[in-house]
């Protein structure tokens, strides 16, 4: 069974705007993560800035060090990046770049640059943080921010929290990756500490990490010392505000029982952790601190609060506390618990570790973060469609019906059609709704074009051919980016409504070019490829035929008897091509008992109404139906009839009625006899011989019984699965 080919491992890019020796979640994320693919066999290189240019290997990665011209916050800026960062993509050459934020600067950047796909790993929520600085943040996250987050493929969050709130317009093309922790570097120590050691441990002691929570660490510290508990803190980290928290441990006279130890990574930082008793993170605003899960896999209980993905990590009276931000009172009676409870301190501590090394650790993340680089190196098949499910129609569920089975069998599948703007993900394949307007049957969606533009350099599009608009952007885009595209011809779409004469005219003009540009073209039977070769002049080695497919969930059981007033069904668009006015005049001509079912909506509708409740025909028009009424009709009746004046391909309102074991009736029309010719009966475009030939079925109770098991047999040869065989097989070719 042909499926997605498989992928070699190839060069990922990480850029980060930071990268140990510089402390912090986002840097120990970026290393542990690109030090993990590159054992999985990734050759990894890393873009970062620092205080000046170089070029180093560290360990088995190629790193290089971009210096900054000014910083503003935590935000470090280079104009001459632009020059460098393309440099650097030019000469690596990447399949992907990972992109590390939401520090603005150097990922922009690379975001901008990149002509490969695009990988986000979101670190944490809105930079906001009730400054003046939220002017230009809220400029960034506006305006600035988007263009990277919708270019992105995919979006890995660190945090679910996130996931759900800042980035939910993204959630079409994004899952949580949590950070993890290496268990062998961070380990409990020996014996159990008698010591009371608090630890407090940030990347920075900035402003903007102010909501850490550091001053009420040392709130609650001068509490628990005013009672009595002479606990003592270490803090680890550095920055502009280590003065002020100076300021604050002299006037309280914590001098003897404060510590700072600046910034620690590697053993040193370790070594933090083992000679605490407690960990303290009262934060405000986090998401996934890489901090807390270094405390819980050494070994530590946790103090922290009930934000972002925290009470993911820590359960509460198991493995730590939780309590309410900002309140120091809360803070130093957890603390004083756990100080004057050596045994419920060792518990806490054993069962954090216990969880920690098993539930949080790096092989797994980085299993699961290769599987999306591997998916993200998969040519996407991008489907086009003007409609697509919920609306209904044959082409619609041809579509929804491939590219479900494709995505199964591993494709990177993305339909793009009209009816948004929203993005959902269904399965495994993505679903991208544009804001569109119809106009004169055809769905005008006008940022077509930009998202085609948008896609992946390795992107093969398929283009399912029914209206106008969207074949012009195709064949634009194609022709911009260099996309290879093919041509899905599923039918001889005929002209209707006030515009139909200048639908001719515009399929005569543009479709030619549009078809013999194609990488390759599809149809649905070997006659259509025939019209297509004669008709618009394309290579005949360049065109392929692959019949529809009906879905499993059609098939039924073979019809043994018929009913005593024969209930006869007709299913499909009340337009003039499906001229199912022949049926209701050769319907008024039967003189057996019988009922018509007419299923299906359009613009002949009120036309044919009349015309039934003329000719005194027993007709019910039922309007659209979706599968499942669908079925059910197929089950109430007992014959099909199908007096389309062209098809072009395989019709899938008779694929679907062949399963379900209908005998089918159909007028001689291109697309229709070479369906119904061998398990049917193909009529003559005459009312009185389609009337005669229900009359004949009417009758013949051997015939019916041997059509309706013909009808399923056949229909077996257009099953989905060999449906996705025979696609599987042409985009692996192209």
């Amino acid at each position: 069974m042909p499926s997605a080919p498989e992928r070699s491992p190839r060069t990922l890019v990480i850029v980060a705007p930071y990268f140990p020796p510089r402390s912090g979640g986002l840097e120990r994320y970026a290393f542990e993560m690109g030090v993990a693919l590159r054992q999985a066999g990734w050759r990894v290189v890393v873009v970062t800035s620092g205080e000046a240019y170089s070029k180093v290997d560290e360990d088995s990665m190629t790193v290089y060090r971009l210096p900054y011209q000014w910083k503003i916050s935590n935000t470090p800026f280079s104009f001459r990046w632009f020059r460098d960062v393309r440099r650097i993509l030019k000469d690596e050459r990447p399949d992907v770049v990972n992109v590390h934020t939401p520090v603005p600067g150097i990922g922009d950047i690379a975001a901008f640059l990149s002509r490969v796909p695009l990988i986000v790993t979101y670190h944490a929520g809105s930079m906001r943080k009730g400054t003046w600085m939220d002017v230009f943040v809220a400029f960034y996250e506006l305006f600035v921010l988007p263009y990277m987050l919708r270019k992105a493929v995919w979006i890995v969050s660190a945090s679910e929290a996130v996931r759900n709130s800042f980035l939910k317009t993204y959630a079409h093309k994004s899952s949580t990756l949590p950070p993890g922790v290496d268990s062998h570097a961070f380990h409990p120590a020996p014996t159990l500490k008698s010591e009371s050691r608090l630890l407090f441990v940030s990347a920075q002691l900035s402003r903007a990490y102010a909501h850490k929570g550091l001053s009420h660490v040392l709130a609650a510290l001068t509490k628990l010392h005013a009672r009595g508990v002479r606990a003592s803190l270490d803090i680890v980290g550095d920055g502009d505000m280590r003065e002020a928290y100076l300021a604050e441990v002299r006037k309280s006279h914590l001098e003897e029982y404060v510590r700072f130890h600046g910034e620690l990574a590697g053993e040193a930082l370790a070594r933090a952790y083992r000679s605490a008793s407690v960990f303290v993170l009262p934060t405000s605003n986090d998401s996934y601190p890489v901090a807390i899960l270094e405390a819980l896999v050494s070994g530590l209980p946790v103090i922290s609060t009930r934000v972002g993905d925290i009470p993911h990590m820590v359960e509460d009276g198991k493995s730590g506390f939780f309590i309410p931000t900002g309140d120091a009172s809360a803070l130093a009676e957890k603390i004083e618990i756990l100080m004057t409870d050596p045994v419920l301190r060792d518990a806490m501590g054993r069962a954090a570790r216990t969880r920690a090394a098993s539930d949080f650790n790096w092989a797994d993340r980085a299993r699961a973060m290769d599987a999306i680089l591997q998916k993200t190196l998969a040519r996407q098949i991008v489907h086009i469609c003007g409609y697509y499910p919920p609306h209904i129609g044959g082409i619609e569920r041809v579509v929804s019906t491939a590219v479900k089975m494709l995505g199964e069998r591993g494709w990177n599948v993305h339909v793009i059609t009209s009816g948004g703007p929203h993005n959902v993900h269904e399965g495994s394949v993505t679903v991208t709704r544009l804001a569109s307007f119809e106009f004169a049957h055809t769905p005008i969606a006008p940022t077509l074009l930009f998202h085609l533009l948008s896609l992946p350099q390795q992107s093969i599009i398929h283009l399912h051919l029914a209206q106008a608009f969207w074949p012009e952007m195709v064949r634009l885009a194609a022709w911009l980016r260099g996309f290879p595209y093919i041509v899905h011809y599923h039918l001889e779409v005929e002209p209707s409504g006030l515009f139909g004469p200048l639908f001719t005219v515009y399929k005569r003009m543009t479709w030619g070019p549009l078809l013999r540009g194609a990488t390759r073209v599809i149809t649905c039977s070997e006659a259509q490829k025939e019209w297509i070769v004669s008709r618009y002049c394309v290579s005949a080695s360049r065109v392929q035929t692959i019949p529809n497919a009906v879905d499993e969930a059609f098939f039924a059981e073979a019809h043994d008897a018929r009913h005593e007033v024969v209930r006869l069904l007709s299913i499909g668009r009340l337009t003039n091509q499906k001229r199912v006015d022949r049926t209701i005049r050769a319907c008024a001509l039967l003189t057996v008992p019988y009922h018509l079912t007419i299923a299906g909506d359009g613009e002949d509708r009120a036309t044919l109404e009349a015309l039934a409740q003329k000719a005194g025909v027993a007709a019910t028009f039922v309007g659209a139906v979706d599968d499942a009424r669908m079925r059910e009709l197929h089950r109430t009746h007992d014959v099909f009839l199908m007096s389309s004046a062209h098809e072009g391909g395989t019709p899938l309102t008779v694929l679907e009625a062949c399963a379900g074991g209908l005998p089918v009736i159909a007028l001689d029309a291109p697309g229709v006899r070479e369906l119904v010719a061998s398990v049917g009966i193909v009529v003559a475009p005459d009312d009185a011989q389609f009337a005669a030939e229900i009359e004949r079925v009417y009758h013949d109770g051997t015939l019916y019984r041997t059509l309706s098991h013909k009808s399923i047999t056949h229909a077996r040869l257009h099953t989905k699965e060999r449906h996705a065989d025979s696609l599987s097989l042409v985009y692996t070719a192209i």
